[in-house]
């Protein structure tokens, strides 16, 4: 929870119409979000309004209602739901989806790096929403951890919207405005190389990608400006340089996704999110042959038996070159062997007790 405290609008404990307000999610220096219980719709959300230093800004009123107006659009699985907008008090508010769950940052800051099965299948939820997202005319501008909730049952949803524009919006921030965080925007917003599109999202899901396999960002310092410089000059080391347990792999796809050329990247969040759930099939798929061949080899001969333990315990006597007719003579043969060689212990058994 950030430490701005702004004036807050609204009072925990208190109800009002059908909302009562029941703890303070988050603040920020803009805007307030409140837990809430809907008594009408008899479920807890996320209500949100813009702080009461804020509500006299136009600039964050514009901000607020675009952001009703996007998100609004947008009802998907991995996208956390909106559900609606009105004037509560004399406030303009709008209320969402109270998801259960830890952000992706708040994730990283307890375990660190992730398993890489388990980032990829994170990554490619996300992929889906912005791929949704997307085909609706609208481009996210902030893919951070912050921004990605993990959810009990594994399901993971995109929040923050708050800088989501159409794509289409004559103002969508270009030629070096800057908004959202600087660790994660794309070199185009830094250096003004023309209007932001989906691919300007793709290259920020790079950043979170390789923050998640690795543990660490592609590119961080305690200045702004090195890190902005960075995005658009550096090259960051490879994820399976940083991180060994990061199959090489995945490599190549990082580093595509954080091409510093928007043409150079993966062109949508479909095709991106295809590669690494090409390559995770892949690798799971060597990884489960491996392990199927072992019990093969064993199940041949028990536990703790040599080289020649089957050749032992399944002998054919030669009956393997042997076959039809040939077969039952050879067995004929072996049948009568027997009866003589029972016939000459019999005798000397008998020659032994006259003695």
């Amino acid at each position: 929870m950030s430490q701005v405290e702004p004036k807050i609008g609204f009072q925990v404990g208190q109800r009002v119409g059908c909302y009562e307000f029941l703890d303070v999610l988050d603040t920020s220096s803009c805007e307030i979000a409140y837990k809430v219980r809907n008594h009408l719709t008899q479920r807890l959300e996320a209500l949100k309004v813009l702080s009461a230093d804020s509500s006299e800004d136009r600039e964050n009123i514009e901000r607020f209602l675009r952001e009703i107006k996007v998100h609004a659009k947008l009802l998907h699985p991995n996208i956390v739901t909106f559900y609606n907008a009105a004037e509560l008090d004399g406030q303009l508010v709008m209320t969402k989806e109270l998801v259960e769950g830890i952000t992706l940052a708040e994730r990283l800051k307890r375990m660190g790096a992730l398993p890489w099965i388990e980032a990829v299948s994170h990554i490619s939820q996300i992929l889906q929403a912005l791929s949704f997202a997307h085909e609706h005319g609208i481009i996210h501008r902030n893919v951070t951890p912050e921004t990605i909730i993990l959810t009990e049952d594994t399901t993971v949803k995109l929040n923050g919207f708050d800088l989501a524009k159409p794509i289409a919006s004559p103002s969508l921030t270009q030629a070096g405005s800057v908004l959202g965080v600087t660790k994660y925007i794309p070199p185009e917003q830094i250096r003004g190389l023309g209007p932001l599109d989906a691919r300007s999202d793709l290259y920020s899901v790079g950043v979170v990608l390789y923050e998640a396999l690795t543990g660490r960002l592609p590119f961080d310092s305690s200045s702004q400006f090195k890190v902005m410089m960075d995005h658009v000059n550096a090259e960051a080391p490879s994820p399976s340089s940083v991180n060994p347990k990061v199959p090489p792999e995945f490599d190549g796809v990082v580093m595509k996704a954080l091409a510093k050329n928007p043409a150079d990247r993966f062109q949508t969040a479909d095709a991106f999110r295809a590669r690494l759930e090409g390559l995770k099939n892949t690798l799971r798929g060597k990884s489960g042959a491996a392990h199927t061949e072992q019990p093969q080899v064993e199940s041949l001969a028990p536990v703790g038996a040599g080289a020649g333990a089957a050749e032992i315990a399944a002998p054919d006597f030669g009956m393997a070159a042997v076959s039809g007719a040939g077969r039952s003579s050879f067995l004929l043969l072996v049948l009568g062997v027997s009866s003589l060689l029972v016939g000459v212990i019999v005798a000397l058994l008998l020659a032994v007790a006259r003695l």
